[in-house]
């Protein structure tokens, strides 16, 4: 009985938080600190672009910000290199 009391007077070890198990899961992965934080930003712009309530209006802004791009990045292309021949030097 005695060694049942002394084991029970230690003091309880402190548990991790959360933030200190996902760096020491991290670490041992060998993965960066920048890598972690990328991965989590990725995951809340995915899960933005999938809610129910504002997603189709995020998807919609976001596929016309895309068209546009493209667009004017395919102008800019076709006029500074036309069919991928440089003109002639004078």
């Amino acid at each position: 009985m005695q060694a049942v009391l002394a084991a029970r007077s230690r003091p309880l070890k402190r548990q991790p938080e959360f933030g200190e198990r996902l760096l020491t899961q991290v670490e041992a992965l060998g993965l960066p600190l920048v890598g972690l934080v990328g991965c989590v930003g990725l995951g809340v712009g995915v899960g933005s672009l999938l809610e129910p309530q504002g997603g189709p209006q995020r998807r919609a802004w976001l596929r016309d910000k895309a068209r546009s791009y493209w667009q004017s990045t395919e102008h800019l292309l076709s006029s500074a290199v036309p069919n991928g021949v440089h003109p002639p030097e004078q």
